[in-house]
C-alpha cells in the first residue's frame, strides 16, 4: 500500500519515543507531526490527520481523557487511533478499547509491529471511505437496519450510535446471517491483521454492541468456544 502522503499525529510526553516513531514512519512516506500535550494536539486536529498515535501520559492531561474528548466530537470521532502504553495489563487495554481506541501497543514499541498496525488501520480506513462513494447498501433483518455507507443503525424507529469498529463487526455478523464467525475471523476482517488479543478484543466490542442494541441484543448469539452468530 502506498502512503499517498497520509498524515499521522503522534501525541506523547516522551520525546525519545516520539522521535523514534516519527523517524520510522517518515521513512515509510507518512507525514508525521509530534506534539506533547493535549492542548497542542487539539490545535493540530483541525487539519484532520489520517491516524493518531496517542500516549497515555501527556504534559497536561491523561491520554484516556483526551481520547474521550475527541470521541465525543462528531467531526473527530472517526479518526482512527492507536494507544501507546507503558502497562501491559488487560484492564488498561479493555478500557482503551471501550473508550474508542482502534488498537493498543505496549512500550517499548517494536517498530515493525507498529508499521504493520498502521498499514492495516489505514488500509481499513481507505476501504471504509470508498464505501461512501458506492450505491447505498442496506441490510435489514426483522426490525434491525444497517445502512452501510452512512454507518447508520436503526432498531425499529430508534437510531443507535455505534463506533466505527462496532459497526464493522455488526455488519460482518449481519452479512453472514445464520453463520458462525470465529473471533479470529471477525478480528482479521475488521482490523486487517492477526493478534494474540483478538478473542478479548472481540468480546469487549460484542459486549458494547449488545448493550447498545438493548432489546435486540439477543440477535447476537454466543457459540461457546467458537465465536458469534447473528440471527433474528
Amino acid at each position: 500500500m502506498t502512503t499517498n502522503g497520509k498524515s499521522i499525529l503522534i501525541i506523547d510526553l516522551n520525546v525519545e519515543t516520539s522521535q523514534q516513531l516519527s523517524d520510522a514512519l517518515s521513512q515509510e512516506g507518512y507525514i508525521v507531526t509530534s506534539v506533547f500535550s493535549g492542548r497542542e494536539a487539539l490545535n493540530h486536529l483541525q487539519y484532520f490527520p489520517n491516524l493518531i498515535i496517542l500516549g497515555l501520559i501527556l504534559s497536561d492531561m491523561n491520554g484516556l481523557d483526551f481520547l474521550r474528548t475527541i470521541k465525543q466530537q462528531t467531526e473527530l470521532s472517526s479518526i482512527p487511533l492507536i494507544i501507546l502504553s507503558n502497562k501491559e495489563t488487560e484492564k488498561d487495554e479493555i478500557i482503551s478499547l471501550e473508550v474508542g481506541a482502534d488498537d493498543y501497543i505496549v512500550k517499548p514499541v517494536q517498530i515493525p509491529r507498529l508499521k504493520a498496525r498502521v498499514r492495516a488501520i489505514l488500509r481499513r480506513q481507505e476501504i471504509l471511505s470508498n464505501l461512501l462513494s458506492v450505491e447505498n447498501e442496506t441490510i435489514t433483518i426483522d426490525n434491525l437496519s444497517l445502512l452501510i455507507p452512512q454507518f447508520t443503525v436503526t432498531c425499529g424507529q430508534e437510531h443507535i450510535e455505534f463506533s466505527k469498529k462496532e459497526f464493522e463487526i455488526l455488519v460482518q455478523l449481519a452479512k453472514n446471517h445464520g453463520r458462525v464467525l470465529t473471533r479470529q475471523v471477525l478480528f482479521y476482517t475488521v482490523w486487517g491483521h492477526r493478534d494474540s488479543s483478538a478473542n478479548r478484543t472481540i468480546d469487549v466490542h460484542i459486549g458494547r454492541i449488545r448493550k447498545k442494541l438493548k432489546g435486540y441484543a439477543h440477535y447476537i448469539e454466543t457459540v461457546s468456544g467458537i465465536g458469534y452468530r447473528f440471527h433474528g
